[in-house]
């Protein structure tokens, strides 16, 4: 349900993490997620909503290198 909701798609063998259109529900302003792991590496994110759009702050990466997109659909 969270990959969905914070739109979460991560490839471990390309190293990547793509989070397309991130959605809080609108009774949750801040989310955070620790030690989220994609292959390898972990990350730390934190999601925050102001009024309609939700908006993604990568905290940390560790462990091996990690691609971090985020996306925001229009």
């Amino acid at each position: 349900m969270l990959t969905s909701i914070l739109g979460l798609r991560p490839s471990a063998p390309r190293k990547e993490l793509n989070i397309f259109n991130p959605q809080l529900p609108q009774w949750l302003d801040h989310f955070q997620i620790r030690n989220l792991r994609v292959g390898k590496s972990r990350v730390d994110l934190d999601f925050t909503r102001q009024g309609d759009r939700t908006f993604c702050n990568v905290v940390h990466i560790g462990g091996e290198k990690l691609l971090v997109n985020v996306a925001f659909k229009n």
